[in-house]
């Protein structure tokens, strides 16, 4: 992906994230759309309460397949970064 790209699926990202609406979203995270590469994970979650990353459009949209991205971070390969 190009600078820009990279740039405009960021914006994307973040219009469409629904990280906030998750049963595990912990309201000291400063970042949201944790599936995508350089966001970096949730630190401040304490404990799993639930994933809802297969309802999000983001998901869809970009082909993602797995959940708990606040956890274990993107999947890069699939962003071709």
């Amino acid at each position: 992906m190009s600078p820009e790209e990279i740039e405009s699926a960021r914006k994307e990202v973040r219009e469409l994230c629904i990280c906030r609406e998750c049963p595990t979203w912990d309201e000291c995270a400063k970042e949201i759309g944790f599936c995508f590469p350089g966001v970096g994970k949730n630190r401040c979650i304490r404990k799993d309460l639930g994933c809802i990353c297969g309802r999000c459009l983001v998901s869809e949209k970009f082909e993602l397949n797995q959940e708990y991205y606040c956890i274990i971070g993107p999947q890069k390969e699939k962003w071709g970064l």
